[in-house]
């Protein structure tokens, strides 16, 4: 169909080189300071070298894509309450998991690495700030003031702000798994139709 010839041709292009898969990651990384749903395709990048060609040039390419993205942060206009690009929070979990995938060749225990990584960072959150109720909610306070219709309030009211470390934890290991499984889609696609 329509969809895996055009989502065909951008892996080849991605996958002709290790410069190409940087620059495209880094596009698509540095904008998710604004985007930040763009973040995931960043990723899928990262994830779909790490598949094809192994760790080693996998990790260039996140690390070429981690800098590259860190210096565009300077030069583009975040959303309140991002100040760094999704990006650089994705792209750890998706090499960790990439490299299960990898090594394990099973999609379930990718997911458990992505579980387990989304687990690190709740407890991290809370290790580091001491009290991530109070810590989200600081930045619920910052982000909100931007977004019509909604109130800090609202999220005080119907208890949100206490589970907000799990929310945004789960958050990160679906946008890990997202991205790990599209590029196993992606891979499939060019180097095994059907196969995914």
């Amino acid at each position: 169909n329509f969809l895996e010839f055009g989502m065909s041709l951008l892996a080849q292009f991605i996958m002709k080189g290790q410069f190409r898969a940087i620059l495209f990651a880094c596009i698509l990384g540095g904008f998710s300071q604004r985007f930040p749903p763009l973040a995931i395709f960043s990723s899928v990048i990262v994830s779909m070298y790490i598949l094809r060609k192994g760790e080693a040039e996998g990790l260039i390419v996140l690390i070429g894509t981690a800098a590259i993205t860190y210096v565009m942060s300077f030069y583009i206009e975040s959303r309140i309450g991002l100040d760094f690009p999704v990006a650089l929070g994705l792209l750890i979990p998706v090499y960790l998991c990439s490299r299960v995938l990898r090594a394990t060749e099973s999609q379930g225990y990718a997911i458990t690495a992505a579980a387990a990584c989304s687990a690190v960072f709740a407890f991290s959150v809370q290790l580091i700030t001491g009290d991530a109720v109070l810590w989200w909610s600081g930045w619920l306070e910052t982000v909100v003031e931007n977004v019509r219709g909604a109130t800090y309030e609202g999220f005080e009211e119907d208890g949100t702000i206490l589970v907000m470390n799990g929310l945004v934890a789960i958050l990160l290991g679906l946008s890990t798994i997202s991205s790990i499984l599209i590029a196993r889609w992606l891979q499939s696609i060019l180097y095994n139709p059907g196969g995914f």
